[in-house]
Parts: C-alpha cells; sequence; structure tokens
C-alpha cells in the first residue's frame, strides 16, 4: 500500500468487512475489544511499528478503524506478548515460563 489513495480505500473496505462480521455476534455488549498484531507494537500508542505480514497496519490507526465500528476501548497488544499473557493467566502457579511460537517469534513473561 504504498499511494495514500490505495491505502484509504483499502481501509474503507477493511472497515466495511468488519461492521459485516461484526452485526453476525450474538454479543452486544462489549466492554472492549483487545487487538492482538504481530510485529513490533508500540502498545502504549496503540501503533504498529512493523508487521512483516501485514505492513499497510503500519500507516494507519488501526485502533481508530476498530471504534469506528465499536466505540469501544481499544488495546493492541503485540501476538507473542498476548500468547504469553494467556498462558499467565491459564497458569497462574507458573511464575516462570518461555513461550516459542514456531515461525511467529518469542514471548517471554518474567
Amino acid at each position: 500500500m504504498d499511494h495514500p489513495g490505495q491505502n484509504a480505500r483499502f481501509c474503507r473496505e477493511w472497515v466495511r468487512q468488519l461492521r459485516t462480521v461484526s452485526a453476525k455476534f450474538p454479543q452486544k455488549q462489549f466492554w472492549g475489544v483487545l487487538l492482538s498484531v504481530p510485529g513490533i507494537v508500540d502498545e502504549q500508542a496503540g501503533r504498529v511499528l512493523f508487521s512483516p505480514n501485514l505492513h499497510w497496519t503500519e500507516s494507519v490507526d488501526l485502533v481508530g478503524l476498530i471504534q469506528r465500528v465499536w466505540k469501544l476501548p481499544v488495546a493492541m497488544v503485540q501476538e507473542e506478548r498476548a500468547l504469553a499473557l494467556g498462558h499467565r493467566f491459564v497458569n497462574e502457579e507458573t511464575e516462570d515460563f518461555l513461550l516459542v511460537d514456531f515461525g511467529e517469534g518469542v514471548g517471554v513473561l518474567r
């Protein structure tokens, strides 16, 4: 997505498809959206800095696009960190662990 007009059209279509899918969800009272993103993510700023397989996310306000569909808080988390946090939540007794997601990266939580 090198051309700004092409990127804008793509984002409009992406939001349209997200709205279509969201209309099929049985639950309508969400309190927030958790967005797991591959690559290098500035979680505090809610920005994708680099995504090897989703380059278009680097140049858009992904949180803002999601909030066009759901007027809710959106938390962006790097995907390996999300996996590690999920493991920690399910296995509270585990103090230290190493998560290796083959082909994608490494996440560690200590």
